[in-house]
């Protein structure tokens, strides 16, 4: 009996002590994606403030003729704000409803954007470009929201930040996963076993059991037992809604 309780108890402390370095290397990338978003959006908030773009924005509100004035400014700001060293960086210029009215890419113009409250990540979707990152700032006048500015760059860098699997063995690794609607969620990141599963593998919100669908119904949450993983293996995992 004695040999079986020393037994539990270091089953214990490996178990204890692989928890706490998974909520570690968790805790570490999550703060390095805070701190890439918090860099891109604090960027755009930035720029939407600058007195060119506010005048030229102010300019094409009053007259949408001067658009090409407005995307003469935009085109020198995408050159020197958050995205001079982005691939494909975009900045468009929509109404209050995410509506493209000017953008440095011809091809957006006519779009509609998601429209998210605040300046932070407002999306991550893929088009033909690949994926990519959106955020936005409203821009007021009057007192009233306006328009929007949004600036639209690769998600490369993420997905090399979220790739980062040092310290996590041979089969651990951190993904990410957005919300489509109130069944269903899907990857936005390769996984390890998966290169192909971004915005394919979908994911369903109903199976309390699956780490990625806690994350996306924004828990933060430690999984000690009973996780299942998406190749329906048992796993341990930590989640968090970043």
């Amino acid at each position: 009996a004695i040999g079986t309780l020393v037994f539990l108890d270091f089953q214990k402390a490996l178990r204890d002590n692989a928890f706490r370095h998974l909520e570690a290397v968790t805790n570490l990338q999550e703060s390095r994606v805070n701190d890439l978003v918090t860099s891109y959006s604090g960027g755009v908030v930035y720029l939407s403030s600058l007195p060119p773009l506010r005048q030229a924005a102010s300019d094409y509100l009053q007259d949408p003729r001067t658009g090409p004035q407005l995307r003469q400014v935009l085109t020198s700001l995408v050159t020197v704000g958050p995205g001079q060293d982005a691939p494909f960086a975009e900045l468009a210029f929509t109404d209050p409803a995410g509506k493209v009215l000017e953008s440095t890419e011809a091809a957006s113009i006519g779009t509609t954007l998601p429209v998210r409250s605040g300046q932070s990540l407002t999306d991550i979707v893929k088009d033909k470009r690949g994926a990519r990152l959106l955020f936005n700032s409203p821009m007021t006048y009057d007192g009233k929201v306006a328009a929007r500015l949004y600036f639209i760059t690769s998600g490369q860098g993420l997905f090399t930040l979220v790739s980062n699997r040092e310290g996590l063995g041979d089969t651990g690794e951190i993904f990410l996963v957005k919300r489509l609607d109130d069944k269903t969620g899907t990857f936005v990141t390769p996984l390890r076993f998966d290169s192909n599963a971004a915005f394919t593998q979908k994911v369903s919100l109903a199976q309390a059991n699956r780490p990625s669908a806690q994350a996306v119904l924004m828990k933060a949450q430690t999984f000690t037992s009973g996780a299942v993983s998406y190749r329906n293996k048992p796993v341990v995992a930590v989640t968090r809604y970043v």
